[in-house]
């Protein structure tokens, strides 16, 4: 299963864009007469580029799920991929503008990425079945793998 994400995770990084505009416009006229720019509107001006290249580069692109694994695609960062067998929590957010975060643990590294409401728009059922095909048991706060044991 392939499900492209909402067209609100351009949001972020469409704010992004219109904070560095309006701070070019608004020290357009100091520019235009030669001056330099008053040190509120560069600020502006820098946020603004910050927050659209994050928030268009760490967008979620597309969620895929198939019977091996969860892999989140983003905007211009390296894909997440995390097989079921490796998964070990799904925790929801702490708050309303938190974020679901899918964790785990592959090889030596502990690995975890996030989805925001945006990214799981229309595509709310990618939580039941992270839960359900890795095994997750719900603990009272969230989503755990039950204690796993090797052959002895």
């Amino acid at each position: 299963m392939d499900a492209r994400t909402s067209l609100l995770t351009f949001v972020p990084g469409l704010a992004g864009l219109l904070l560095g505009a309006s701070a070019l416009l608004g020290a357009s006229s100091e520019i235009i007469r030669g001056r330099d720019p008053p040190p509120g509107w560069v600020f502006v001006g820098v946020a603004g580029v910050l927050v659209a290249v994050l928030g268009l580069g760490a967008r979620v692109a597309s969620i895929q799920i198939d019977e091996y694994r969860l892999r989140v695609e983003y905007g211009w960062s390296r894909p997440f991929s995390l097989r079921w067998e490796e998964c070990l929590r799904l925790a929801p957010p702490r708050w309303p503008m938190g974020a679901w975060r899918v964790s785990g643990r592959v090889g030596d590294h502990d690995v975890a990425c996030r989805l925001m409401p945006t990214d799981l728009l229309g595509h709310e059922f990618v939580l039941g079945v992270v839960a359900a095909r890795a095994g997750l048991v719900f603990d009272g706060g969230g989503w755990t793998a039950p204690v796993r044991t090797g052959p002895t």
